[in-house]
Parts: structure tokens; C-alpha cells; sequence
């Protein structure tokens, strides 16, 4: 895929809820993960990237043209705006516009940081919303990948997402999400090489966009073992956990690592099954995933970063069902020290 040059950035303190109401269809996209660490991977050792690549094909045949992309950049937790070295907002949008002519367009996020005065901590996490606008806002794909340089530029993983699609509208009810596979050893692989760990991450969207006050939602997560049966960790049976979800936390980032210690901890070495989630509250407005990584040398060396399989499971009694695009997430956690295989690794 060709690249264009870096789309402008236009800071404007009010632009969310315009992107949306000056755009009667416009679409709206959440980006779960963005990774990016200090320096490229061009010519550092070890980094990350994310970018992120609309492409507009003409949807109806000598009908209306042309669409517009509005990214916008958000930290973790929190949801507040993504800000460089010098203060101000990242991406508060940075636009795209694309027609027959201009067909593709590229967010180079280390670079729209870089042009905000840079890095203000070595590595910034958050996630992305996009709003699609325009006279044929259907015609714009969206790709987004994290690329992983290791010992050079020539020596890369690259890990692809497609963004999740979200209702700017505020629902009630609930959705249960099947997550299929869980892979688990004893250690994390934010701190350590030689591990493997299944990352489950969500988003909340609800407000963010559409100028709607956000409800908030629930999200209860349960592990199970490759036959169905509820996963043990050495105290017994893991418990459903529950996380909240609203306008003052809108990510949640936790590996089954962390829900096996909770229980006491691993019983065997290796630990196979899948997970269910189940958000309630303003569901449609959450972008659930799960991923499994595994480490090489260390967090920031990945030998795998696979995407979970997902299904939504019907709930009893219900007519309709309305099933959104599930996506995956990486985030970087300490949440404790720990040895895992041989090889140990800290933050430099």
C-alpha cells in the first residue's frame, strides 16, 4: 500500500461533537490499542509503532464522492486527550480528506506526536476513535497495525487490527462475548522474556463523540478450562471479576496472569481455555478483544501477538441480537515482579 503525505492536525477544543453533527451518516471507529515508544522503527532497536491506513473506494457509481476521517487520539484510563511534549493535543482531529483523486491517507502516529513537541514519557499507550464522515463515508476501509522492530529495521513483526465499529447512541441491556482461546504461563510478559500471556482489553467510547452525556458500562469476566469446567487457580475456583467502565476509567487492560495470581496463583506450568465476557449497561458504546503474546527477550521483543477468536453468545429470550466488530488490544502492565522462564528483562 502506497503512503500519502501526514495528514494536518487541526486542535480545536469543540471538534469531537462537530465531526459528528456536521455529518449526518458519519461512522464512528474505536482503534482499542495504540502503542508507540521513543524513536522509529527505521532506525531504532526495539520500538514500537502504530499507524493507521484509510483507503476510499467509491461506493455508488456516478453518485456522491468523497469522505473525511477525523482521528482522535486519547490516553489510557483516563480517556483524556493524548498530548506531546508541549502540551497541547495530538490528535484533536487530525484529518483526512479522500475523493476520486486522493484515495489514501496515512496517521503516522510517532510522527503526529513528534510534530506535537514529542515524546513527553518514553512509551505512550491510549486507543484511537475515528469518525467517517462526508458524502459516502461507507466507501473508507480502515487498517491499523502495531509494528515491532528487533535488532533493526530489517528485522520486524508486524500485528494487524481492524477498528472496531461503535453506536454513538447510548444503550441499556446487555452482551455476552465468547473469547475463545486463553494461553497462560506463570510470569508477565510486560516484565519478562519467555512468557506467555493473554491480554483482554476493553474500551468505553460512550460520550466521546455525539456530545451524548456516557452512561458507563460493566464487564464481567470469567476463565474456564479447555473442557468448560470454571479455571483453578491454587485457592480453588477463579471467581467472575467485574471491572467499571465509565467517564473517569474508560479502558480496562488485564492479563488471566493476573486473575490466576488473585486465586493463589498457577498449579500447573501452562494453562489452556477460553474466557466469557459479559457488558452490561452501554454495550454497543464498548469494544471488547483479547489477545495472546508471547515474549522473546523481552516486552518490547514479541515472537507472537495473536488475535483471540470471538463469538457473541445469544442471551435467553432474546429476539434480536446486534453483534459489533470485536477487537484486540495490547497494553504494557507492571503489576508485579516475576522471574519467567530463564531469562529476566527491566525497563531501561
Amino acid at each position: 500500500m502506497s503512503r500519502t503525505s501526514r495528514p494536518s492536525v487541526i486542535f480545536a477544543g469543540a471538534a469531537i461533537f462537530l465531526a459528528v453533527a456536521c455529518a449526518a451518516d458519519a461512522k464512528t471507529y474505536v482503534l482499542p490499542h495504540v502503542l508507540d515508544s521513543s524513536g522509529s522503527i527505521h532506525d531504532t532497536p526495539f520500538t514500537f509503532d502504530t499507524t493507521m491506513f484509510a483507503t476510499y473506494v467509491p461506493t455508488v457509481p456516478n453518485g456522491p464522492t468523497g469522505a473525511a476521517v477525523d482521528l482522535f487520539l486519547f490516553d489510557d484510563v483516563a480517556g483524556t486527550p493524548m498530548v506531546g511534549g508541549n502540551g497541547v493535543p495530538v490528535c484533536a482531529p487530525c484529518t483526512a480528506n479522500l475523493d476520486a483523486a486522493t484515495t489514501e491517507a496515512t496517521f503516522d502516529v510517532d510522527g503526529l506526536i513528534s510534530a506535537a513537541g514529542g515524546f513527553d514519557r518514553g512509551v505512550k499507550l491510549g486507543f484511537g476513535v475515528l469518525v467517517v464522515g462526508g458524502q459516502d463515508p461507507d466507501g473508507v476501509n480502515l487498517q491499523g497495525f502495531v509494528v515491532n522492530a528487533h535488532t533493526s529495521p530489517f528485522d520486524l513483526s508486524v500485528f494487524g487490527f481492524e477498528p472496531v465499529p461503535i453506536s454513538t447512541a447510548i444503550s441499556t441491556g446487555k452482551r455476552t462475548v465468547r473469547l475463545d482461546s486463553l494461553e497462560e504461563t506463570p510470569g508477565a510478559t510486560a516484565q519478562f522474556g519467555g512468557c506467555t500471556d493473554t491480554l483482554f482489553k476493553a474500551v468505553y467510547a460512550g460520550g466521546l463523540v455525539g456530545g451524548q452525556l456516557p452512561t458507563g458500562a460493566s464487564v464481567e469476566l470469567r476463565l474456564f478450562d479447555s473442557n468448560g469446567a470454571p479455571l483453578r487457580g491454587a485457592d480453588g475456583e477463579i471467581p467472575p471479576f467485574e471491572f467499571e467502565l465509565n467517564a473517569g476509567r474508560r479502558t480496562l487492560s488485564v492479563t488471566a496472569d493476573e486473575l490466576i495470581e488473585a486465586a493463589g496463583g498457577f498449579t500447573i506450568g501452562k494453562v489452556g481455555g477460553y474466557a466469557v465476557a459479559t457488558i452490561i449497561g452501554d454495550w454497543e458504546n464498548v469494544a471488547m478483544g483479547g489477545y495472546v503474546i508471547e515474549t522473546n527477550t523481552g516486552p518490547n521483543d514479541l515472537a507472537r501477538f495473536d488475535q483471540v477468536a470471538t463469538s457473541v453468545v445469544p442471551e435467553p429470550n432474546s429476539a434480536v441480537l446486534c453483534v459489533v466488530g470485536i477487537s484486540a488490544a495490547f497494553g504494557i502492565r507492571r503489576w508485579r515482579r516475576k522471574r519467567c522462564a530463564a531469562v529476566s528483562w527491566r525497563q531501561p
